[in-house]
């Protein structure tokens, strides 16, 4: 250890109520939103709809089914970020409404 650094940190674990882990994590990704765009805003894109860091294109891959069958439907997003996949399944002609816990995200 460094005497200039400090004692060295120690991290655990340890139970938490559902407010808690919940305020933790908003202010994580409030905290970070502008980093993380800037980090994976390219490979995530402006509108494109990616399946995880792996890179599976929704475009592509049709998990969702045929992109004309889209049209029309009402689509909930669910832990949103910048809302990237709800402005691809708007360009589909779907009705999407984003949600994320972090206001900085979106």
């Amino acid at each position: 250890m460094n005497q200039e650094d400090g004692p060295e940190a120690t991290a655990t674990r340890r139970a938490t109520g559902e407010a808690e882990s919940s305020r933790a994590s908003r202010g994580w990704w409030d905290r970070n939103a502008d980093d993380y765009q800037d980090e994976h805003g390219a490979f995530l894109g402006d509108d494109r709809f990616v399946w995880g860091p792996e890179g599976l294109d929704e475009a592509e891959a049709a998990l969702l089914g045929p992109a004309a069958g889209l049209r029309g439907r009402e689509v909930l997003e669910i832990g949103a970020g910048a809302a990237q996949c709800s402005r691809w399944l708007a360009a589909q002609g779907a009705r999407p409404v984003a949600l994320d816990l972090s206001h900085r995200q979106l």
